[in-house]
C-alpha cells in the first residue's frame, strides 16, 4: 500500500502514511469523488480473531452514526482485498500522548478542560451503551484550535454484546485498564472513566501510576492491589483538591468512582469554577477575627473608666462629709 498512486475501492487515492499502531495503519488520502482530504484506517483480517470484521463492521457502524464535536467523524467503511478499512475525517494538530512527552506534565486547569472534553464524548457513547475500553492519550487528538478529538475504537463494546476478544485474553493496554476488566467483568461507565483517572494522572505527573517497564503481570497485579503514590509526589503544583478528583475517578472498587460520566463532567467543572464566595467571605472572617481582640479591650477600658469615675465621685463624697 505504500507504492506510488494506489487507488483504494476505486475512489480513494492514497498520499502517505501518518500513523500506525498494533493492528492498523492509518494513510493521508484524496476522496476521488470529492476532492477532500481524509484519513484510511486500515488493518488486516486477523484470523487469530474470528471476530475481527464482526468488530470491525460494529465500530465503523456505529461510528459513523455519531456526530459529536469531541469523536472523530467517520464518512464510509468497506473490506478491501482482506484489509478492513474506515475512512474518516483527517486531524491536524498531535496526540495528548505527544504532548504529555513535549511538556512533561500539563497545566492543572488545561488538563481538566481536556478530561472534560474526552468526557464529554463518553457521554455520547455511553448513552448508546458504548463502552469504549482503550482509552489513553494517543487515542486522544489535541487539533490545533486546542480541540479534543476521541480516536481509535477498535476495541469498543457495547453494553448487550461483549464477547468480541479472543478467549483467555486481555484487549487493550494495560497501564489503562480498570481492575475489573483485569479480572474478566463487564466494562460499565465506571470502567471508562477509571482510564479518564488515569489519564489525568498521567497529564499532571507524566508517567502513570501503576507500571512495572517490560513485565505486564506485574503491572496488572499493581493494578490489582490499587497501591499508588499521589500525583502530588511528582508534582507538586497539584493542589489536593484536584488531587483527589484523580483519586476518586481511579478507585479501585468502581462502585466508588463516579458513576456517569455527566457526574464526572461535573465534578471537574466545579473545580474549574472560580471560589468568589470563598474569595469574599475569607477576608469578611479575616476582619472579624481580628477585630474581636479590639473589641474586648475597648469593654475593659469602658469598665476600667467607668470603675475610676466612681472610686471619684465616693472620694468626693466622703471629703463633704468629713468638712
Amino acid at each position: 500500500m505504500e507504492k506510488n498512486k494506489i487507488i483504494i475501492n476505486e475512489q480513494y487515492e492514497v498520499i502517505k502514511k501518518i500513523g500506525e499502531g498494533a493492528s492498523a495503519k492509518v494513510y493521508e488520502a484524496i476522496d476521488l469523488k470529492t476532492n477532500h482530504h481524509v484519513a484510511l484506517k486500515v488493518e488486516k483480517i486477523d484470523t487469530e480473531f474470528s471476530n475481527a470484521q464482526k468488530r470491525f463492521e460494529m465500530e465503523a457502524k456505529l461510528l459513523k452514526n455519531i456526530h459529536n464535536p469531541n469523536i472523530i467523524n467517520v464518512f464510509d467503511y468497506f473490506v478491501w482485498k482482506k484489509q478492513m478499512i474506515i475512512v474518516m475525517e483527517i486531524l491536524e494538530g498531535k496526540t495528548l500522548d505527544e504532548l504529555i512527552q513535549e511538556q512533561g506534565s500539563i497545566d492543572s486547569k488545561q488538563l481538566v478542560q481536556y478530561a472534560i472534553d474526552i468526557l464529554k464524548a463518553l457521554v455520547e457513547l455511553h448513552r448508546m451503551n458504548i463502552m469504549h475500553r482503550d482509552l489513553k492519550p494517543q487515542n486522544v487528538m489535541i487539533g490545533v484550535d486546542n480541540n479534543v478529538k476521541l480516536m481509535d475504537f477498535g476495541i469498543i463494546q457495547t453494553s448487550i454484546e461483549q464477547d468480541l476478544t479472543r478467549e483467555g485474553a486481555i484487549i487493550g493496554t494495560i497501564e489503562y485498564l480498570a481492575p475489573e476488566i483485569l479480572r474478566g467483568e463487564k466494562a460499565t461507565e465506571q470502567t471508562d472513566i477509571y482510564s479518564v483517572g488515569i489519564i489525568l494522572y498521567k497529564m499532571a505527573t507524566g508517567i502513570v501510576p501503576f507500571k512495572i517497564i517490560g513485565d505486564t503481570k506485574g503491572t496488572a497485579m499493581l493494578i490489582l492491589e490499587g497501591n499508588y503514590e499521589d500525583p502530588s509526589r511528582y508534582n507538586p503544583n497539584i493542589n489536593r483538591e484536584l488531587e483527589q478528583i484523580i483519586k476518586w475517578f481511579i478507585e479501585k472498587n468502581f462502585l466508588e468512582r463516579p458513576r456517569t460520566s455527566l457526574i464526572a463532567i461535573e465534578k471537574l467543572q466545579t473545580y474549574l469554577t472560580p471560589k468568589r464566595t470563598k474569595e469574599v467571605l475569607e477576608p469578611v472572617i479575616n476582619n472579624k477575627n481580628n477585630a474581636e481582640p479590639i473589641v474586648e479591650n475597648f469593654k475593659k477600658l469602658i469598665y476600667l473608666s467607668l470603675a475610676l469615675v466612681l472610686g471619684l465621685a465616693w472620694l468626693l463624697f466622703l471629703l463633704i462629709l468629713l468638712s
